[in-house]
């Protein structure tokens, strides 16, 4: 093309929209059986090979992470779901299955692994995670890297052993940090709903 003639425009979510529920957060830990100190990670999207679901449940077995309860949402994400249930074999985990109240879910979790293996450009999810204040550990695909507080919470798409480091390595922060609330505004600044609408018109 032309320089000059293609213009990039990044993706947009609401941002207030997705902002951290403390509320909603307490009512669904306690549905779920968390208390406040229980950690939750989520895996969130289709159960699907892109999604790296698989490396996800091999990093938290390396990390014995037994404390951890692994909450997945999406379509697939089911109890009766034969090749999900061969992964949560040993891990605590509840499957949701797909949800409508996603900044409700983000707020009960205390981090989010986005494991995919190809394929993505920039996560909405991850999108909606940093505008939670929810620290996020993702893949080395697509735009990844702008999703995370730091370089050590990116791991290669399906080592399982780099993404248990990197987990560990996000297991140290919480939300209301310095590092996610420079993050939080950073993204806030591009890539808000209302400036994607501008971008487009």
């Amino acid at each position: 093309h032309a320089s000059g003639r293609a213009e990039v425009i990044e993706n947009g979510i609401d941002f207030n929209a997705f902002a951290f529920d403390p509320a909603a957060r307490a009512r669904l830990r306690a549905q779920w059986g968390l208390g406040e100190s229980d950690l939750a990670i989520g895996s969130i999207g289709r159960f699907s090979p892109q999604k790296g679901h698989a490396t996800v449940a091999a990093a938290l077995r390396h990390l014995s992470a037994g404390q951890a309860t692994w909450v997945l949402a999406g379509e697939g994400c089911v109890a009766d779901n034969q090749d999900l249930s061969m992964l949560r074999q040993g891990l605590r985990s509840l499957a949701l299955g797909p949800r409508r109240d996603m900044a409700a879910v983000l707020s009960a979790l205390d981090l989010l692994v986005i494991g995919s293996a190809f394929g993505e450009a920039l996560p909405v999810v991850g999108l909606e995670a940093v505008a939670n204040g929810l620290p996020v550990v993702a893949t080395h695909v697509g735009d990844a890297a702008l999703i995370v507080a730091s370089p050590t919470q990116l791991a290669e798409p399906t080592d399982v052993a780099d993404i248990a480091r990197a987990i560990s390595s996000a297991l140290s922060l919480r939300r209301g940090s310095p590092e996610l609330g420079a993050l939080r505004r950073g993204l806030l600044a591009r890539c808000d709903i209302s400036i994607a609408a501008e971008a487009y018109h």
